[in-house]
């Protein structure tokens, strides 16, 4: 027999598991048998250290395990107690705490990319702007006992680049929305909340919270009232 063709039988999707490992960084010390020679002290020179920067100064953790937990949190939603089960299974203790530190470390090299995303998210002519509270167990390692907020600023359905600015604050003070809408000049959509009051930009409100009146004005829920034909029209 020969060869004739080869015949396509099916296509089967398959997993290399993801590997963890320790990358070593090591670099060359020189002596100098002759400089030896005419000193009482013996002369070694060493190779420039050309070791990355660390997510966390001495930290253990290699650029890209922090890449990874955060992508699993942030993305995935998988809170850290959860992946600490999961490095756990792999033989690799990794506690929260130290998960929850690298998380913040990484938060300020990001820092940059943030103010990208703002740049880009001003050039915008609509920005949704939003506030709400927030539970946290502890704030600087202290139990909180007050409420906070999550601050967030998007770009509206239509934009060309969809993206969402987040900042925690301890308050609801104006102070928070003038300073996440310095410089912008377009158009603001709120919940008429007295915070996004001043600014250079045009305030407006959002039909969800006037369909909402409208909604609770329905008598009975009376489809021939003037508010229910109200709630109608909206939503076209």
């Amino acid at each position: 027999l020969r060869e004739l063709a080869v015949e396509h039988i099916t296509s089967r999707l398959a997993v290399i598991p993801g590997r963890a490992y320790m990358v070593e960084y090591n670099r060359m010390k020189y002596m100098c048998p002759e400089c030896d020679k005419k000193s009482d002290k013996a002369v070694i020179v060493a190779a420039p250290n050309n070791t990355p920067v660390p997510v966390t100064n001495k930290g253990l953790a290699d650029a890209s395990l922090v890449a990874d937990i955060a992508q699993r949190k942030y993305q995935l939603g998988v809170p850290l107690y959860r992946q600490e089960k999961y490095w756990a299974a792999q033989g690799i203790y990794i506690n929260r705490t130290s998960m929850a530190n690298w998380m913040i470390a990484a938060g300020r090299w990001f820092a940059p990319v943030a103010e990208l995303f703002r740049e880009k998210a001003f050039e915008e002519k609509v920005l949704n702007m939003d506030e709400t509270e927030l539970k946290v167990l502890k704030i600087n390692g202290k139990t909180a006992d007050k409420k906070c907020w999550m601050w967030v600023c998007s770009t509206g359905a239509k934009a060309a680049r969809k993206i969402a600015i987040y900042n925690f604050r301890l308050d609801r003070k104006k102070a928070t929305a003038e300073e996440m809408l310095e410089g912008y000049d377009g158009i603001v959509q709120t919940d008429g909340y007295v915070a996004y009051g001043d600014g250079d930009y045009i305030n407006a409100g959002r039909w969800s919270h006037c369909r909402r009146k409208f909604w609770d004005s329905i008598p009975q829920k009376n489809k021939k009232s003037k508010a229910a034909h109200a709630v109608m029209l909206i939503a076209k």
